[in-house]
C-alpha cells in the first residue's frame, strides 16, 4: 500500500501515479451473489475488472460514459495483467459458512437452503455482472420513494417482481417484508423474513424480524427460538445484541415469564452498561400489577438514562405515558404520548391513548384527528379495529361501523 495521508490532509497534492490507485468492492457478491469488482486507476485510465470488463480514459472521458476494452484491447489486457500481479496471493474473507450445530437447529425452524453467499470456489466472473443489474437497484430505490408517499401496494409489487426475476437479493427480501408487516399481512412477511434467513443464516437481524412477525401471528414458542437463534447470532454487535434482548423481553412477557424477562434485560445490560432495560423491565411488571405509582420512577429512570444513548426502547415512552394518564396527570401523560410517537408513528396503543386523552378533556376535533392518524400510518386489519374500538369507547356506534365497513372492502379477500 502507499501513504495517502498527503492527499486527504491537502486536496492540492500531487496523487501518486506509478503504480495507480487499486479499489474492490464484495458488496455484490456478498448481498446479492453478484460478481465482486477490482479495479485499477492510473493517471490515464481505469480498468474494472468484472465479467465484462470495463476501461475508461479518463484524461478525455472523466465522466466515464464510453467503456474503451473493446476497443483497446491491448490496454486492457495490460491493466488486467497488472492487477492480476497486485492480486497474485491475495486471500480475501469470506462469510462464514453454516456450522452443521447451526444448520440443524435452522431446520428444526423451519429453514431450508440456509447457506450464506455464494460459494468462495464460485468465480466472480461466472456471477452476474453488477452493471447488468442495475435495474433490479433502480426498481428498490423507487420502491423505497413509493413507501415515503405511503404507495405501499405499489412498492411490495415493484419489490415482488425484483425478487421474482433475482430471489438471492437479500437487501430486496428485508424491504420487501418491513412494508408486508405495515400493511398486515403478516404471513406472508414471514415468509420473506424467513428467505432473509436463508440467503444469510449469520445475520442476527433477521431472526429477530421474523420473531417478531411470529409474536403478532400468536406464535411465542416459535418467536423464542427464532429469537434466541438471533442473540446466539448477534456476536460481538451491540446493536444487535440489543435488539434481540428487547425481543427476549417482549416474548417472556407474553409468556408471562418474568424470569425470563429479567434474564434477557440483564444480557442487554452486560452488552451495553448503559442500556437501561432492567430498569424497564422492572417498570413493566409493576405496571401489569397496576402498581402505577411504583412503576413510573423506574421508567423515568430508563428515560433519563437513554439521554444522548444512540439507541431506544420501543414503548418506553408509551408506558410512561399510560402511567401518568393513570395517576391522572393528563397533560404530562399526552406529552410522553407524543414522545412515543416521535419514534413509532404505528403504535396503536398510543395512538388510541392520545385520542382518549384528547375527548376526555374536551377536544373532539383533537381526538378525530388523532384517529384519522392512526388509519394513515397504520392501514392494516389491525389499524382499522383499533380505530373502530376506539369510535366505539367514544359512543359514536355510527363512526365505528363505517370504519368496520372501510376495513371490510379494503380487506376483501387478503389472508
Amino acid at each position: 500500500g502507499r501513504n495517502l495521508l498527503p492527499l486527504l490532509q491537502d486536496a492540492r497534492a500531487a496523487a501518486p501515479t506509478d503504480a495507480g490507485f487499486y479499489a474492490e468492492s464484495f458488496y455484490g457478491r456478498y448481498h446479492f451473489g453478484w460478481s465482486e469488482l477490482y479495479a485499477l486507476t492510473d493517471a490515464r485510465y481505469r480498468y474494472i475488472r468484472a465479467p465484462r470488463p470495463e476501461l475508461y480514459d479518463l484524461r478525455n472521458d472523466p465522466g466515464e460514459s464510453r467503456n474503451l476494452a473493446p476497443d483497446r484491447p491491448q490496454v486492457a489486457k495490460a491493466a488486467r495483467a497488472a492487477l492480476d500481479r497486485l492480486l497474485a496471493g491475495a486471500g480475501r474473507q469470506e462469510p462464514a459458512r453454516v456450522a452443521a450445530e447451526d444448520l440443524q437447529r435452522l431446520q428444526a425452524l423451519g429453514y431450508v437452503g440456509t447457506q450464506a453467499g455464494v460459494s468462495a470456489d464460485t468465480p466472480g466472473e461466472s456471477l452476474p455482472d453488477p452493471k447488468d443489474k442495475a435495474g433490479a437497484l433502480n426498481q428498490m430505490d423507487e420502491a423505497a420513494s413509493m413507501a415515503e408517499r405511503r404507495d405501499y401496494d405499489a412498492a411490495i409489487a415493484r419489490l415482488q417482481a425484483v425478487v421474482s426475476e433475482d430471489a438471492g437479493i437479500k437487501e430486496a427480501w428485508l424491504q420487501l417484508g418491513a412494508l408486508l408487516v405495515r400493511t398486515g399481512r403478516h404471513e406472508d412477511a414471514l415468509a420473506a423474513f424467513k428467505r432473509v434467513v436463508e440467503l444469510d443464516p449469520h445475520d442476527a437481524n433477521s431472526f429477530v424480524s421474523a420473531a417478531a412477525v411470529l409474536v403478532t401471528l400468536g406464535r411465542p414458542d416459535d418467536a423464542l427460538a427464532n429469537a434466541e437463534m438471533g442473540l446466539s447470532k448477534a456476536g460481538g454487535d451491540a446493536r444487535a445484541r440489543l435488539s434481540a434482548c428487547e425481543m427476549l423481553v417482549n416474548i417472556a412477557f407474553e409468556r408471562q415469564d418474568d424470569a425470563a424477562a429479567r434474564r434477557y434485560a440483564s444480557l442487554a445490560q452486560a452488552a451495553d452498561p448503559n442500556f437501561p432495560l432492567p430498569a424497564f423491565v422492572e417498570g413493566r411488571i409493576l405496571h401489569r400489577a397496576r402498581r402505577f405509582e411504583a412503576a413510573l420512577p423506574r421508567f423515568e429512570e430508563a428515560e433519563r438514562q437513554l439521554t444522548g444513548h444512540p439507541f431506544t426502547i420501543p414503548e418506553l415512552h408509551y408506558y410512561v405515558g399510560d402511567s401518568l394518564a393513570n395517576l391522572g396527570r393528563d397533560q404530562e401523560a399526552a406529552a410522553a404520548f407524543r414522545r412515543e410517537l416521535q419514534s413509532s408513528p404505528g403504535h396503536l396503543r398510543t395512538r388510541a391513548s392520545l385520542a382518549m386523552l384528547y375527548r376526555a378533556a374536551g377536544q373532539r376535533d383533537a381526538a378525530a384527528r388523532e384517529i384519522a392518524s392512526m388509519l394513515e400510518a397504520v392501514p392494516t386489519r389491525e389499524g382499522y379495529d383499533m380505530a373502530a374500538k376506539t369510535w366505539s369507547i367514544f359512543g359514536e356506534t355510527a363512526r365505528a361501523g363505517a370504519v368496520r365497513a372501510e376495513a371490510a372492502r379494503r380487506f376483501a379477500g387478503q389472508r
